[in-house]
């Protein structure tokens, strides 16, 4: 028990750990952020594709697969949470009379007027 104590504690296995967590979590964040984010969906996708890409100069190659594949199972599934959300809080205001934020504020018809 002491020898798995003694390489636990060891600072190559401690500056290992780091990495591998520090990496894990950096490109959790990036993918959160790209889920949460307002800004336009072409600079969350290359946020997102540019964290992956990191990783390719140390050939991290299976990790990258992993990331590229969470990373947008990640996005897809807050952004559909939130498009969910805006719809159900629209469909609870709606009878109310309470107007609800629409991304467009004028149709078509009403432009070529």
């Amino acid at each position: 028990m002491d020898v798995y104590l003694a390489v636990l504690t060891s600072p190559d296995v401690q500056l290992a750990a780091l990495a591998l967590l520090g990496t894990t979590v950096a490109q959790s964040l990036v993918a959160l952020w790209a889920a949460i984010s307002d800004r336009h969906w072409f600079v969350r996708a290359l946020a997102v594709w540019g964290a992956v890409a990191l990783l390719l100069p140390i050939r991290a190659y299976e990790p990258a697969l992993l990331f590229a594949i969470s990373s947008a199972s990640i996005v897809a599934i807050l952004s559909a949470r939130r498009y969910w959300q805006a719809r159900r809080r629209e469909a609870r205001l709606k009878p109310l009379g309470i107007p609800t934020k629409t991304a467009v504020r004028f149709g078509l018809g009403d432009l070529f007027l």
